[in-house]
C-alpha cells in the first residue's frame, strides 16, 4: 500500500513538474527574454554615455572629421556622460529588482512541484 502511494506522489510530483515547465515556456519565457533584453540594451548604452569623452577625445587626437566643432563634441560627450552616470542608480536598482524577481519565481515553482 505505501509504495502505491509514494508512486502516486511520485507521479503527482512529475506532472506538477512538467506543468511548471510548460507555463514557463509559454507564458514567462517571452517577457522575460524581453526584460533582460531592454536591460542588457539600457545598460550597454549607459556605458557607451559614461564612455563618450574618452572615446571622443581618442576621435580628436587623430584627427577624424567631425560634424561639430572641437568644443562641441567635447561638450556633448560631456552630457551624454553626465546622462549616463544619472541613470547608472536606476540600472543598479533594476538589476537587483530583476534578481529578486526571478529568485522569487525560482522559489515558487520549487513550492508548486514540491
Amino acid at each position: 500500500m505505501r509504495t502505491q502511494t509514494s508512486a502516486k506522489k511520485g507521479l503527482e510530483q512529475v506532472i506538477r513538474m512538467m506543468g511548471v515547465i510548460f507555463f514557463s515556456l509559454i507564458v514567462v519565457l517571452g517577457p522575460m527574454v524581453g526584460l533582460v533584453g531592454l536591460w542588457l540594451g539600457v545598460l550597454i548604452a549607459v556605458l557607451a554615455f559614461i564612455a563618450s569623452p574618452v572615446l571622443a577625445m581618442i576621435q580628436l587626437s587623430m584627427g577624424y572629421p567631425s560634424h561639430f566643432s572641437d568644443i562641441e563634441t567635447l561638450v556633448i560627450a560631456s552630457m551624454l556622460c553626465a546622462l549616463g552616470l544619472a541613470i547608472l542608480p536606476v540600472i543598479i536598482k533594476a538589476t537587483k529588482l530583476i534578481r529578486i524577481i526571478i529568485s522569487g519565481y525560482v522559489t515558487l515553482c520549487k513550492r508548486v512541484i514540491e
